[in-house]
């Protein structure tokens, strides 16, 4: 799926390579759960609530670095910039980041001189409708609304959408996210200038 690159003395993780194989299973991801046949259930258990919960809290909390931790290696972050967006791999989006972006974009935040972020703008998320199935062995899909409120500068700005997580098995026991797609409701207009992290 990914290969490793040997790590540097500096640096805390291996930098890896998402390959084809791993931006088609992506692109499957998308088309699984959108469809009216996505088998979505309630999450009777409250699991997968809960790890997307803790989730949209370390993001309004500033906790980036937490945050970063619940993704697995080989993770992807998409964020279409159509209604209908095409194969990933042959068309650009606001954003597709792998690992090694995400942790650019934490530690920009990070410095505390990222311009677009001074000052920093202040969040909250209210998730919603979540559903969640098992997609293979060890691996769950997971959809949910979102109302994301970004308040900065006197202008508070709500930044509706859905999201899409795969989620799988951590070896530590616990569970990490592998992709997550958000889907803004304005992913096709204008969406001005903002550096905090969806």
């Amino acid at each position: 799926m990914t290969g490793a690159v040997g790590a540097t003395a500096e640096s805390a993780e291996p930098a890896l390579y998402v390959d084809d194989a791993r931006y088609a299973r992506l692109w499957a991801l998308w088309n699984a759960a959108r469809g009216a046949g996505a088998a979505g259930a309630v999450d009777a258990q409250g699991e997968v609530s809960r790890l997307l919960y803790r989730e949209a809290r370390l993001l309004d909390d500033g906790l980036h670095d937490q945050w970063l931790g619940m993704f697995a290696p080989d993770c992807l972050y998409w964020v279409p910039n159509r209604a209908e967006p095409a194969d990933p791999r042959i068309e650009s989006g606001v954003y597709l980041d792998d690992r090694r972006r995400m942790a650019d974009r934490v530690a920009m935040l990070r410095t505390g001189h990222l311009h677009a972020q001074i000052p920093a703008s202040r969040t909250r998320r209210m998730l919603s409708n979540i559903e969640c199935w098992s997609a293979d062995a060890g691996t769950i899909v997971a959809r949910a609304n979102l109302t994301l409120w970004e308040h900065r500068k006197a202008v508070t700005k709500p930044w509706p959408a859905f999201q899409i997580y795969e989620i799988v098995g951590d070896p530590a026991g616990g569970a990490l996210i592998s992709t997550k797609i958000i889907c803004l409701l304005e992913r096709d207009a204008p969406l001005g200038n903002y550096a905090f992290i969806l």
